[in-house]
């Protein structure tokens, strides 16, 4: 037989290379995949906003049938080009986890977005007993779920986004919004309920928050008007203190004007602490509670973080679930400047990665609206306040109670008629002279 002559050692493979080779090459091509997840993950987790729109002042002005004297144009023309500057500039930062962009808002002046809050905190340093009575989902705290929407509840128990206009009214429609959730969960019946009433009609003795109506004053004051007086739907008192800028008359609850729903009380959740909060939320309902809006105007989309919010309590909100974008967790919350701002009339913040980790800071500018001028207790106006979570979110929370249909039953003994609630009689702002809260 003729021998098969061995190649050069240079051609020839040996068993050993061949699975080593077969290794690398699975190594490699394992790699390449995880690579590739690991692209498509932190691709999937980043933040994508639609490309920002900048109209001209002219088509600004158009489509939001604004006119100006000549006087006020140049400036109102300065103050929108300025603003649309600042965007243009946040907007190409590739870092940043919100986005901002022009609506109605863009040209008014900082004095004009300031009449927008309604100065809204009550500066309460605690809350009453929430009630052990569980409605709308999960128990303890230990079993919060990773994520809560109140919209996606069916039947809808969320009614449209509204808009507060020219009026310092965030606080009512902030109540309005938690008064109409809680009543649809609580009997199945979603109305569109009047903030114009409690606009025009919630005393304000005290001067909390402000001095009533479109000056300001607080969802607790609204609740506990509720109590009492009952809340009609919104077509039998319909808001007009948007355009008018004025409080409104306060009619008789007589004729048409027949209340549709009331509520047995109010709750205060624990100050300055996140898991309370979501527990609240879960088990009851939608939740009323305080921001400092100073910096949310510009906002159109993404999770608006910490650092780009200050402490100055000013506004009112409802706080409408939480969740998570990836790693970034957020509180879903609902404003009361129309659906054409931010994410359809929603705000996400920043929720801190685990409760002990929200910020805090000093309130230092309490009464330019963030505490009572003369506080229920007696006690002399606060200096300051002591705030947390992302734009101080978690220092002024509240939720009714007992929501039934018609109208409320009239107490026993008249003069209670007109009786606080216990719940409201806690509030009151501390300055903590002496250092931090324990």
């Amino acid at each position: 037989q003729d021998r098969v002559r061995p190649g050069p050692p240079s051609t020839r493979t040996h068993p050993t290379s061949i699975h080593a080779a077969s290794m690398v090459s699975r190594f490699a091509a394992a790699a390449a995949v995880a690579g590739a997840a690991v692209h498509a993950a932190a691709s999937s987790c980043a933040h994508k906003f639609a490309e920002a729109s900048y109209p001209t002042f002219t088509e600004f002005c158009a489509q939001h049938g604004l006119h100006y004297t000549a006087a006020e144009l140049s400036q109102r023309e300065a103050t929108y080009d300025a603003a649309v500057k600042s965007m243009k500039a946040h907007n190409s930062n590739p870092s940043k986890t919100w986005t901002m962009g022009v609506n109605e808002l863009t040209a008014l002046t900082d004095a004009e977005q300031g009449a927008l809050y309604g100065m809204a905190f009550s500066g309460s340093s605690g809350g009453g007993q929430a009630p052990s009575r569980k409605r709308g989902g999960a128990g303890a705290a230990e079993v919060l779920p990773d994520s809560w929407d109140w919209r996606e509840h069916r039947p809808s128990v969320v009614s449209p986004v509204k808009h507060q206009g020219s009026c310092g009214s965030c606080w009512a429609f902030a109540a309005t919004a938690v008064l109409e959730s809680h009543i649809a969960i609580q009997t199945g019946t979603l109305f569109s309920l009047s903030p114009q009433q409690i606009v025009s009609c919630a005393p304000n003795p005290n001067e909390c928050g402000g001095s009533g109506g479109c000056s300001g004053s607080t969802v607790q004051l609204a609740f506990n008007y509720t109590k009492y007086a009952g809340i009609l739907s919104e077509w039998t008192y319909s808001y007009t203190s948007g355009v008018s800028k004025e409080n409104g008359e306060c009619f008789p609850l007589e004729g048409r004007r027949v209340p549709v729903a009331n509520i047995g009380g109010f709750a205060n959740v624990p100050k300055n602490l996140a898991p309370p909060l979501q527990q609240a939320l879960v088990e009851h309902g939608p939740v009323g509670i305080s921001v400092a809006a100073g910096k949310w105007s510009p906002y159109s989309g993404g999770i608006f973080p910490h650092k780009d919010c200050d402490y100055i309590i000013n506004h009112a909100v409802t706080l409408m679930g939480f969740g998570a974008h990836c790693e970034d967790k957020y509180w879903l919350i609902r404003n009361s400047w129309g659906p054409t701002w931010g994410e359809k009339g929603y705000i996400r913040l920043e929720r801190a990665a685990t409760p002990t980790g929200e910020q805090c800071g000093w309130d230092t500018e309490p009464m330019s609206g963030s505490a009572c001028k003369k506080p229920l207790d007696g006690s002399n106006p606060p200096e300051k306040i002591w705030v947390c979570g992302t734009c101080g979110m978690l220092a002024d929370s509240t939720y009714p109670t007992d929501g039934s249909l018609g109208a409320p039953t009239p107490p026993d003994d008249p003069a209670l008629a007109t009786t606080a609630s216990p719940a409201l009689a806690q509030a009151r702002a501390h300055s903590f002279a002496g250092g931090l809260p324990e």
